[in-house]
């Protein structure tokens, strides 16, 4: 008997039997042409979309209740503080009491408007403290912090206003945006100052519009080039008063 050896060739029995295994674990379809072969490959993929469809685990939505719980943004809280702090100031300014402070004072001083604009400045002055975060006011609506105002004491202030020359007027005004520009500049409160220019605003028109406020502006502007939160005060200032004069440099754009 001769011995043979293994050449690790598999024999022509076992090749058979490995072909049909194969055969049998990989039926392969067959197709008369090419496109019933692509029909099918596409029928095979839309199972399979929709089978990974059906087995897709979908986050949970959250509510409306949940996503309220969340905190606000720094800048809104801020904002909101803000405004409470000032709120709970003006509010802290009886109507009652500065009437009859600036009825007893236009009695004993009858023909010096100056003084009048004095006390009711030194009122604003001592209840008003805040110091504004944003030298801009960009965070809040066009006539804040006015608005904040209680109305009976806006009405008696722009009628305090209009009894007042507008040459006396014109001087108040730019006084008081110098004091503003210099209290922001040093870091002081600049409320007081900027609902005085808006009461103004509303109230003084014609004196507001002036050359006289025009040029100070300017002055004011160029020299608070190089002190950004001094600058940004005064444009805010400028954009309170109203664009409807055509005979003076502040002109609105059609």
């Amino acid at each position: 008997v001769v011995s043979t050896q293994s050449t690790g060739m598999p024999t022509a029995d076992e090749a058979d039997e490995t072909a049909d295994n194969f055969a049998i674990s990989n039926p392969l379809k067959e197709h008369r042409n090419i496109y019933t072969l692509m029909r099918d490959e596409s029928s095979d993929q839309e199972q399979d979309k929709k089978e990974n469809k059906e087995n897709h685990i979908t986050k949970p939505r959250v509510s409306s209740k949940t996503k309220s719980k969340k905190k606000g943004s720094p800048v809104a809280q801020v904002k909101k503080a803000e405004r409470e702090v000032l709120l709970e100031q003006l509010e802290g300014i009886d109507v009652g009491e500065v009437k009859a402070l600036m009825a007893d004072v236009r009695k004993r001083f009858p023909n010096h408007p100056r003084v009048w604009l004095k006390d009711i400045q030194s009122i604003f002055h001592l209840k008003v403290t805040l110091r504004e975060s944003d030298p801009g006011l960009m965070m809040y609506e066009p006539n804040y912090p006015y608005n904040m105002l209680n109305t009976e004491l806006q009405d008696f202030l722009c009628s305090t206003f209009r009894d007042v020359p507008d040459s006396l007027m014109i001087a108040f005004y730019t006084e008081v945006l110098e004091s503003l520009a210099k209290d922001v500049r040093n870091g002081a409160c600049g409320y007081y100052h900027r609902i005085l220019l808006q009461s103004m605003s509303h109230s003084c028109p014609k004196a507001v519009h002036s050359k006289e406020v025009t040029s100070r502006f300017q002055l004011l502007l160029d020299a608070s080039v190089t002190q950004s939160k001094e600058c940004v005060a005064l444009l805010w200032s400028l954009q309170m008063i109203p664009r409807n004069k055509l005979d003076t440099k502040l002109k609105g754009k059609n």
